[in-house]
C-alpha cells in the first residue's frame, strides 16, 4: 500500500533574546504530527545565547536551518528577511513562529486540513500567563470585508498559508518602499492577502498556547487599555 507523502510545511522564526523559552517552543515545532517540518530562523543580535543555541542545534538536526542573509533590527524586518533568504521552493505551505509559545501537537495537521478549501488559515489560541489563568483569545468572528484594515486575523504564529499565496503577498511587500517598514509583520501579511483576494479562514478550534510575558511583543492585547493604544497609534498616522 502506498501512503501519499506528508505535507512540508516551512516555518519562519525570529529570535531575540529568547533562550529562556525558545526550546520548549522548538520542540513542540518538531513534534507536530503527520507533518514535514522546515525550520528557517534568523537570530537579531541576541546577547542571552538564544543565537548560540539555535546554531547548535541547527548542526544536530537537519530540519532547521539558520538563515544569515539580510537585516533585522526589528520583528517584522527580521521576518521579511526570513521570507526573502529563505529557500521554500519546495515547501506546500509557509507559517511563522514566535520564539516563546508551544504549539498544540496536531496544529500544523488541523490547519494543512483547512488548507484544502482555502488559502490561508489561523486560529483562536489559549494565552497563557505566570499570575493568572488562562484564557481562549478569540479571533474568530467572522471576516467581513474591509476588517483587515484595522485588525489581524489572530496571532502571526497561528497563520499558516499555501505556499503560492505566501509567495504572491511577500512579492507585494518586497516590492513596495513602505511596507516593509510596518510595525506588525502579522498585520501585514493577513492585510495583503486579504486585500490581493486570497481566501481565509479563522479557526475556532486554538491551536496553541500563547505565552504572555513582560517581553512580548505585542501580545495578546487583551481589555480596552489595549484597544486605547491601538487606536492612538492608528490615529497617529502610524500606519499610512
Amino acid at each position: 500500500m502506498t501512503h501519499a507523502p506528508l505535507p512540508r510545511i516551512a516555518l519562519l522564526m525570529a529570535t531575540h533574546n529568547g533562550r529562556e523559552f525558545v526550546e520548549a517552543q522548538v520542540m513542540s515545532i518538531l513534534q507536530q504530527q503527520n507533518v514535514e517540518i522546515l525550520l528557517f530562523t534568523s537570530d537579531d543580535d541576541s546577547t542571552d545565547g538564544t543565537g548560540e543555541w539555535m546554531e547548535a542545534f541547527a548542526e544536530r538536526d537537519d530540519r532547521v536551518t539558520i538563515i544569515r542573509d539580510g537585516r533585522g533590527g526589528t520583528a517584522p524586518r527580521n521576518f521579511l528577511r526570513l521570507a526573502l533568504h529563505a529557500d521554500l521552493a519546495d515547501a506546500d505551505a509557509v507559517g511563522f513562529v514566535d520564539q516563546d509559545d508551544i504549539w498544540l501537537p496536531n496544529k500544523l495537521a488541523r490547519q494543512w486540513a483547512s488548507l484544502q478549501r482555502v488559502d490561508a488559515v489561523s486560529s483562536d489560541v489559549i494565552a497563557f500567563y505566570q499570575d493568572r489563568p488562562s484564557q481562549v483569545i478569540r479571533k474568530s468572528q467572522p471576516l467581513r470585508r474591509f476588517d483587515y484594515l484595522c485588525e489581524s486575523g489572530g496571532p502571526g504564529c497561528t497563520f499558516l498559508l499555501r505556499r503560492e499565496a505566501f509567495d504572491h503577498v511577500i512579492a507585494s511587500v518586497r516590492d513596495h518602499p513602505l511596507l516593509p517598514h510596518a510595525p506588525a509583520h502579522d498585520w501585514l501579511v493577513y492585510a495583503v492577502a486579504r486585500a490581493l483576494g486570497y481566501s481565509w479562514f479563522i479557526d475556532p478550534e486554538p491551536t496553541m498556547a500563547y505565552r504572555q510575558h513582560d517581553s512580548n511583543v505585542i501580545g495578546a492585547n487583551i481589555g480596552i487599555s489595549h484597544a486605547r493604544k491601538r487606536a492612538k497609534r492608528l490615529f497617529s498616522g502610524e500606519f499610512r
